[in-house]
């Protein structure tokens, strides 16, 4: 399905603490050099960057894509990962934990980030 700007595709989804998000993702063109949000979780109106705003995000820096996690305490978790290629579909999952954040890309592990947890962690 074809994204565009302020496309809301669902509301009212409670998040667990630990889920896992896999997609197929195919850039049709280039992305902007610099930050583009490609999918967002929130519990707000606001775009950042207060608690809620941004609970679990999928943004692209150029065509690298960074998967985003916001702990309670307000600190982000996460990393820039491989570039996608343009017209070249990727299989994207993302598991996502208290102390976790790993990417996977067609299946292979690229990154993966173990940190502390914050005891405050709530996504509901």
């Amino acid at each position: 399905m074809p994204t565009r700007p302020g496309r809301i595709l669902a509301t009212g989804i409670e998040l667990p603490t630990s889920f896992e998000l896999s997609m197929e993702i195919e850039l049709t063109t280039m992305p902007d050099p610099g930050w583009t949000e490609m999918l967002r979780f929130t519990t707000t109106v606001n775009f950042c960057c207060n608690w809620g705003d941004r609970l679990f995000a999928i943004e692209f820096n150029g065509p690298q894509i960074v998967p985003i996690k916001t702990q309670p305490s307000n600190t982000q978790v996460y990393f820039i990962g491989p570039a996608l290629e343009v017209g070249q579909p990727a299989i994207v999952r993302c598991v996502v934990s208290p102390t976790l954040l790993d990417l996977y890309i067609d299946g292979h592990l690229v990154q993966s980030d173990v940190h502390p947890s914050d005891s405050r962690y709530e996504m509901s």
